[in-house]
Parts: C-alpha cells; structure tokens; sequence
C-alpha cells in the first residue's frame, strides 16, 4: 500500500500531471470565485443561495471523483494505490482509536457549547467570517450534512489517496504527506490565511491517520464526521439568539 511507503508500482503519465495542476490551480480558484458568487448573491437578497451553492459543491465534488476513478480504470491501477483496501493490522487498530478518540472530542465539545453561552459568543466570533457558507435553515442544514458526508469521501481519495500516492513517487512518504496537506490547505485557502493554516494542520493529521492505517476508511470516517458534527454546532449557535443556551435534560439515575 502506498501510504506506507510502497513507490512505482504504476508509473504517473501526462494525465496526472494535468489533474495535479486541476488540484492545484484550478480548485482552488474555483473555491474563491464560488464564495464570491455566493456572498453577492446574498447581498442581493438570494433566498436559496446557500442550498445552490451546496448542490454545486456535491456536484463538483463527486464529478472530480468520477474523473479520478476513469483515470485509474483506463490506467489500469489498483484501487489499493489510493487506499481503497481492507484495514488490517495494529496501526489501523490505533489509527482508528485516535480517529473515535477526536469524534467524541468534538461530540463533548458540541454538548458543552450547546449549554454555556460564554462558549457559543466565542464559536461565533471565530465563525463569522464564513457566516456565508454557513447553513442557517433546516433545509440547509440537511443539504450541508451531504456536503460533509461528500467532503469527508471525496476529499480524502483526492488529497490523501491520489496526492500521496502521486507525491510518494518522486519524493520519500513524509514529503508526500507534508504536500497533500499543503494542498489540501490552498483548496480551502478562499477562508483565508486563517483557514489555510488549520486546513493544512487538519490535513496532516489526516494524512497521518492514513499513512498509519494503511486504508482511507479511517480518515474518510473522522473527515466526514468533524464536518457533519461540526456543521450542526455552529448551525444550532447561529440559529440560537445571543446569550441563550440550549438546554439539556439532566442524565438519568
């Protein structure tokens, strides 16, 4: 498997080169063009802009995920380049403790800002700059978990499974994973230099968690639930008026 470290086992073509300039260039400029359609559109009083601009993330998200996977049939690679395989092994067993250890972090962490006030000024203040891709209805709140479920597939195949695998063919494992995470951090760089930055930290973690596993089921897993569950609490703060807590029933016995 690539991520540990396995190079050659299909030699990159011109095809590749091209995706990784997509990736690299064209992604990202794509991103900063969208958040400023979106932004001019609810400027302007658009009632369905956010539930548009998620179908287009879908749509777009799974479309790259099409193309990579006519790439890799025409190409004739195995699926287990880009760690679509079956996890074995004690590093998937501690991977995926870390991975459930992170969930029920950030589970913990949606519960407490629920109830204390002091906390949800804090998550709003840090949210606000991207307060406009933001869900803020329930039918956006629905269509936005699909986007998190999408990112947290197709994003992982693309950055951890497609760019290490491509990396690790010119330059040894740890550089494959600091470049996937760079470019998994100028994908999202439109949230700004903030934003690239933790994208890019959250990217190498990511990227560890696979290159530890030896399967992107780990990382697909966290990606995908840190977005969902993180969507929802900043959901439930937006929609909550300034200084009002939710409550929560006490714990029986």
């Amino acid at each position: 498997m690539v991520a540990r470290g396995c190079r050659l086992e299909s030699v990159p073509t011109l095809i590749d080169l091209i995706l990784l300039i997509l990736v690299l260039v064209v992604v990202p400029l794509h991103a900063v063009a969208e958040g400023r359609r979106v932004r001019r559109s609810l400027d302007e009083g658009g009632s369905d802009t956010r539930l548009a601009a998620y179908g287009r993330i879908i749509a777009w998200q799974w479309g790259a995920a099409a193309v990579l996977g006519v790439v890799w049939v025409l190409t004739g690679r195995s699926v287990a380049l880009l760690g679509i395989a079956v996890p074995t092994g004690l590093g998937f067993l501690i991977a995926a403790v870390l991975a459930l250890v992170a969930i029920g972090l950030l589970a913990f962490q949606s519960r407490a800002v629920r109830t204390r006030t002091d906390l949800q000024e804090q998550v709003r203040t840090a949210a606000a700059p991207l307060r406009w891709l933001l869900p803020a209805t329930p039918p956006e709140m629905r269509r936005f978990t699909w986007v998190g479920l999408t990112a947290g597939t197709v994003e992982e195949l693309v950055y951890r499974g497609y760019m290490m695998w491509l990396l690790a063919q010119f330059a040894p494992m740890w550089v494959a994973l600091g470049g996937s995470a760079l470019a998994f951090g100028i994908a999202h760089s439109y949230q700004g230099l903030g934003g690239f930055a933790k994208t890019a930290a959250v990217g190498l973690g990511l990227g560890g968690l696979y290159w530890l596993s030896g399967s992107l089921w780990v990382p697909m897993i966290l990606h995908a639930s840190f977005d969902v569950l993180q969507g929802r609490m900043l959901y439930d703060v937006i929609r909550r008026p300034a200084g009002e807590a939710a409550a929560v029933p006490p714990r029986s016995g």
